[in-house]
């Protein structure tokens, strides 16, 4: 981290202290399935959130690596669940493979989070293409092929065409 102050250094601390608890939130809820302790792990990486974008002010070097380190750590997660998926249709598949799944699959999990919280942004999927813009009116998402755009908020992330271009 280099040269940092008491201040950061306890934002630091915040955040890692932050991201614990959600991570024993998170299995706790996952090993009970109660709404109320998946509530609270949100509401701990929403904290952890805070202290990263507090932290990103005062040393964006230091969250860039973390978030790159955790981005590399979530695709390593996702290539070992690839890898357990692909056993699971053969004969080796028992207790212990579907608990170690179980396990990478928690870890990975909050690894995700953790990576969004440090402003990775997940690929989004293509949209198909459209001739017209995407307005959002009245509730409803649509094309603005003859509509009339008075009523309309051009709202592009709302629907589900891209313009073409």
């Amino acid at each position: 981290m280099g040269t940092t102050t008491v201040t950061e250094k306890s934002l630091v601390e915040e955040a890692e202290k932050q991201l614990k608890l959600a991570t024993r939130l998170h299995a706790l809820a996952y090993d009970t399935g109660k709404a109320a302790l998946d509530k609270a792990y949100r509401l701990a990486m929403l904290r952890y959130m805070e202290r990263v974008v507090a932290l990103e002010s005062k040393q964006p070097e230091y969250v860039s690596s973390l978030r790159d380190t955790t981005v590399e750590r979530m695709h390593f997660l996702e290539r070992k669940l690839d890898s357990l998926m692909r056993l699971e249709k053969t004969p080796t598949w028992g207790d212990r493979l579907y608990t170690q799944f179980e396990t990478t699959l928690k870890e990975y999990e909050v690894v995700y989070d953790q990576a969004v919280a440090l402003g990775w942004e997940p690929p989004r999927p293509e949209l198909p293409e459209a001739k017209y813009p995407c307005y959002k009116g009245d509730g409803l998402c649509r094309l603005a092929e003859s509509q009339s755009l008075t009523a309309c908020v051009y709202s592009p992330d709302s629907c589900h065409w891209r313009v073409r271009s």
